[in-house]
């Protein structure tokens, strides 16, 4: 039995940031996209430095939609 990847996220004008774990809820990657520079989504800009503010906010407003949808499988 393979493990399908489950897919959570949030899309601002500007970024996408998306959170993927395995049905055990273990982590499997973070994303981050700036649209305004990257509209295809080919570069992952969660290791950038200079978008760590960004992610911390993002991550944020994330957790906070999926418990208001009693979803929290995916905290951390």
């Amino acid at each position: 039995h393979k493990e399908i990847p489950v897919y959570r996220g949030i899309r601002t004008e500007r970024y996408t940031y998306v959170v993927a774990r395995d049905e055990s809820a273990q982590y499997r990657g973070w994303l981050l996209y700036d649209n305004s520079e990257d509209p295809w989504q080919m570069i992952n800009r969660i290791d950038d430095p200079g978008c760590q503010d960004i992610r911390a906010d993002l991550h944020n407003e994330l957790m906070k939609l999926l418990y208001a949808k009693g979803e929290n499988t995916f905290n951390g």
